[in-house]
Protein backbone atom coordinates (compact mmCIF):
# COMPACT_ATOMS: atom_id res chain seq x y z
CA UNK A 1 0.00 0.00 0.00
CA UNK A 2 1.63 3.14 -0.60
CA UNK A 3 0.05 6.78 -1.57
CA UNK A 4 -2.12 7.77 -4.54
CA UNK A 5 -1.81 11.19 -4.78
CA UNK A 6 0.38 13.78 -3.24
CA UNK A 7 -0.06 16.84 -2.00
CA UNK A 8 -2.79 17.18 -4.77
CA UNK A 9 -0.62 15.39 -7.74
CA UNK A 10 -1.66 12.34 -8.71
CA UNK A 11 1.26 9.60 -8.89
CA UNK A 12 1.84 8.01 -12.27
CA UNK A 13 4.46 5.74 -11.50
CA UNK A 14 6.06 3.82 -8.58
CA UNK A 15 9.07 1.86 -8.32
CA UNK A 16 11.99 1.18 -5.45
CA UNK A 17 14.00 3.75 -4.68
CA UNK A 18 17.87 3.01 -5.39
CA UNK A 19 20.47 3.76 -2.79
CA UNK A 20 23.73 5.41 -3.99
CA UNK A 21 25.43 2.46 -2.97
CA UNK A 22 26.02 0.00 -5.96
CA UNK A 23 26.06 -3.78 -5.86
CA UNK A 24 28.41 -6.10 -7.26
CA UNK A 25 27.32 -6.26 -10.62
CA UNK A 26 27.47 -2.59 -10.69
CA UNK A 27 24.02 -1.36 -10.12
CA UNK A 28 22.51 1.10 -8.11
CA UNK A 29 20.61 -0.70 -4.59
CA UNK A 30 17.19 -0.98 -4.85
CA UNK A 31 15.37 -0.64 -1.26
CA UNK A 32 12.87 -3.25 -0.28
CA UNK A 33 10.46 -0.83 1.76
CA UNK A 34 11.31 2.39 0.15
CA UNK A 35 9.30 3.73 -3.05
CA UNK A 36 10.07 6.30 -5.64
CA UNK A 37 6.68 8.29 -6.82
CA UNK A 38 6.70 9.62 -9.81
CA UNK A 39 3.86 13.04 -9.98
CA UNK A 40 1.68 13.94 -12.72
CA UNK A 41 3.12 17.28 -12.78
CA UNK A 42 6.85 15.30 -13.39
CA UNK A 43 8.29 15.92 -9.92
CA UNK A 44 9.09 13.05 -7.46
CA UNK A 45 8.81 11.95 -4.06
CA UNK A 46 9.80 9.13 -1.80
CA UNK A 47 7.36 7.02 0.29
CA UNK A 48 6.56 3.88 2.40
CA UNK A 49 5.97 0.27 1.37
CA UNK A 50 3.49 -0.14 3.99
CA UNK A 51 1.39 2.97 4.15
CA UNK A 52 0.94 6.28 2.12
CA UNK A 53 3.14 8.09 4.25
CA UNK A 54 5.70 10.57 1.73
CA UNK A 55 8.62 12.90 1.61
CA UNK A 56 10.78 14.82 -1.10
CA UNK A 57 13.76 13.33 1.36
CA UNK A 58 14.76 9.47 0.72
CA UNK A 59 16.50 9.98 4.00
CA UNK A 60 13.42 10.64 6.57
CA UNK A 61 11.13 7.83 4.52
CA UNK A 62 13.74 5.26 6.49
CA UNK A 63 13.42 6.55 10.22
CA UNK A 64 9.56 6.56 9.30
CA UNK A 65 10.11 2.52 8.68
CA UNK A 66 10.50 2.00 12.15
CA UNK A 67 6.91 2.56 13.01
CA UNK A 68 6.16 -0.57 10.92
CA UNK A 69 8.64 -2.71 12.94
CA UNK A 70 6.59 -3.17 16.00
CA UNK A 71 3.70 -3.85 14.24
CA UNK A 72 5.26 -6.41 12.43
CA UNK A 73 6.77 -8.35 15.27
CA UNK A 74 3.54 -8.18 16.97
CA UNK A 75 1.92 -9.73 13.90
CA UNK A 76 4.08 -12.68 14.02
CA UNK A 77 4.35 -13.00 17.39
CA UNK A 78 0.02 -13.29 17.30
CA UNK A 79 0.66 -15.65 14.30
CA UNK A 80 2.74 -17.94 16.71
CA UNK A 81 0.20 -17.43 19.71
CA UNK A 82 -2.81 -18.65 16.79
CA UNK A 83 -0.55 -21.32 15.42
CA UNK A 84 -4.02 -24.34 14.98
CA UNK A 85 -6.44 -21.31 14.82
CA UNK A 86 -7.36 -21.06 11.25
CA UNK A 87 -3.54 -19.81 10.15
CA UNK A 88 -2.77 -20.92 6.51
CA UNK A 89 0.34 -22.90 6.14
CA UNK A 90 2.03 -19.88 4.63
CA UNK A 91 1.58 -18.19 7.77
CA UNK A 92 2.45 -20.55 9.98
CA UNK A 93 6.05 -21.23 7.69
CA UNK A 94 6.80 -17.63 8.09
CA UNK A 95 6.29 -17.32 11.99
CA UNK A 96 8.69 -20.48 12.56
CA UNK A 97 11.32 -19.34 10.07
CA UNK A 98 11.36 -15.80 11.60
CA UNK A 99 10.65 -17.95 14.88
CA UNK A 100 14.35 -19.88 13.48
CA UNK A 101 16.11 -16.59 12.53
CA UNK A 102 16.03 -15.27 16.24
CA UNK A 103 16.68 -18.53 18.34
CA UNK A 104 20.13 -18.59 15.43
CA UNK A 105 20.59 -15.33 16.29
CA UNK A 106 20.08 -15.61 19.82
CA UNK A 107 22.67 -18.46 20.08
CA UNK A 108 25.48 -16.60 18.28
CA UNK A 109 25.16 -13.91 20.55
CA UNK A 110 25.31 -16.24 23.26
CA UNK A 111 28.43 -17.73 21.81
CA UNK A 112 30.17 -14.38 21.08
CA UNK A 113 29.34 -13.22 25.17
CA UNK A 114 30.93 -16.26 26.52
CA UNK A 115 34.23 -15.93 24.26
CA UNK A 116 34.34 -12.12 25.40
CA UNK A 117 34.33 -13.19 29.22
CA UNK A 118 36.45 -15.99 28.41
CA UNK A 119 39.15 -13.51 26.89
CA UNK A 120 38.50 -10.92 29.75
CA UNK A 121 39.25 -13.53 32.06
CA UNK A 122 42.85 -14.26 31.01
CA UNK A 123 43.64 -10.88 30.07
CA UNK A 124 42.54 -10.16 33.73
CA UNK A 125 44.68 -12.83 35.13
CA UNK A 126 47.77 -12.06 32.58
CA UNK A 127 47.39 -8.81 34.10
CA UNK A 128 47.01 -9.81 37.94
CA UNK A 129 43.63 -8.07 37.86
CA UNK A 130 40.94 -9.31 40.47
CA UNK A 131 37.61 -8.73 40.02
Amino acid sequence: MTATEVDGKAVIAVEPAKSSFRGSDGERVSFRQMLRLLLDDGSEVYGCLHCDYTSPNLNSVRPHLNKHRKAKQLDEAEELAAVGVGLSLAQITRALRSHERTVNDLEEWKRRALTAERQLRLLRKALGVTA
